[in-house]
């Protein structure tokens, strides 16, 4: 009888061993699930942002092209500010579809050589259409520019310039202006400088 008991509460701390580290092994796992929820949720309400300035672009570019389909120059240069904005689009949405990114909420970065000067000349394509319908005065000013190509993730960084440009010009009243200046500054690390991209 003291074998039996014995060899049946080994048996029984066994399971309760097995349950508990089950149970562990369930908790961590609806621990990430909810992580991996959240890390999709922000990362989609993110880009959702990003769609609209584009998009936007696109929309308002097409009429002004259709009201002056007339005029050559005028729609060839509506049509090539389109292709610009459709571009990046097209980036961010093979972005979005990459479901690993999204499920892991990390990204990777990709560098390319790119004119930051023609980055900037985007820039202030896709958010035309935003500046025109509020009547805002719109400047913007490149300055201390000594090197034009940069290397780096031209996407992760026109997505950090679009975001902060076109909150400045959601929230300007009709009629106000908003300013931007882009300078480099040296950087303590070699063979890199510093973008300094102000907003005012």
């Amino acid at each position: 009888i003291g074998v039996v008991s014995a060899g049946l509460l080994i048996l029984f701390f066994c399971d309760l061993l097995y349950i508990l580290y089950f149970n562990k092994r369930l908790q961590i796992a609806a621990r990430e699930a909810e992580s991996a929820n959240k890390a999709k949720t922000n990362f989609l309400s993110t880009m959702s942002h990003d769609i609209r300035t584009p998009m936007n672009a696109i929309i308002g570019l097409t009429t002004i092209a259709e009201k002056n389909i007339g005029d050559v120059e005028s729609t060839k240069e509506s049509l090539r500010k389109i292709s610009l904005a459709s571009n990046h689009l097209l980036t961010l949405i093979n972005d979005i579809l990459d479901i690993s990114k999204v499920e892991s909420g990390k990204l990777k970065l990709s560098p390319l050589t790119f004119s930051i000067v023609e980055t900037v000349e985007n820039l202030v394509t896709v958010s035309q259409p935003m500046i025109k319908e509020k009547n805002i005065e719109f400047s913007f000013n490149i300055n201390e520019m000594e090197k034009e190509y940069l290397h780096t993730d031209q996407l992760r960084l026109n997505q950090i310039y679009i975001n902060i440009l076109s909150n400045a010009i959601k929230y300007t009243e009709p009629g106000g202006s908003v300013s931007v200046t882009l300078h480099q500054e040296k950087s303590d690390k070699p063979g890199c400088v510093r973008m300094t991209y102000v907003n005012r």
